[in-house]
């Protein structure tokens, strides 16, 4: 038996995760920090919005296949091979 990624679940719930951390909106002394540490690389505050926002994603993601991915992996008989 093989096994393959249950992407319609995993779909489902990154599209939940993503509204939740568009929910959310940057501290306001996290954004002046990240964006002063980072002025000399000419990053501006949509930038470090755009970072907040995919580091939110990446974290819950990552936690949730880390802990329970059985969420996402389904079980997969492979095709017969032909004689």
């Amino acid at each position: 038996m093989d096994c393959r990624v249950d992407r319609e679940a995993l779909a489902e719930f990154i599209g939940r995760q993503v509204e939740l951390v568009e929910a959310l909106s940057i501290p306001k002394l996290l954004a002046d920090v990240v964006e002063l540490r980072l002025r000399h690389e000419s990053v501006n505050r949509e930038e470090v919005h755009a970072l907040w926002l995919g580091a939110g994603l990446a974290t819950h993601v990552g936690l949730a296949i880390f802990e329970e991915p059985e969420r996402f992996v389904i079980a997969h008989e492979p095709a017969p091979l032909a004689a």
